[in-house]
């Protein structure tokens, strides 16, 4: 299967919780769930925003990637005028 972070993965179901697909359903599918992972596929230097206890923070940049725990480290300037860094999960931020 294609997990949520668009990796490939294998996992153990019961039968009946699982059904089959035609081709174009199958590929329908797989289509629309790449579409929704690829929002959170990012590259260094990209601009997001991201929640902070329910203030939203624009402009963040990404400067650096942890693929292996789905983490974003990101710099953005706080309400002081202050630059900060934190490192946030994938599904956290969004795109610009």
């Amino acid at each position: 299967m294609i997990n949520e972070y668009g990796e490939k993965d294998t996992k153990s179901f019961d039968f009946l919780d699982i059904y089959k697909l035609d081709d174009s359903e199958y590929n329908n599918r797989l289509t629309k769930h790449m579409e929704e992972v690829a929002k959170h596929v990012f590259t260094i230097g990209e601009k997001v925003k991201f929640d902070r206890g329910g203030v939203t923070i624009i402009e963040a940049e990404v400067i650096e990637l942890n693929n292996t725990l789905h983490r974003a480290t990101i710099k953005y300037i706080d309400e002081g005028g202050e630059e900060k860094k934190t490192s946030v999960h994938y599904f956290k931020i969004e795109k610009l």
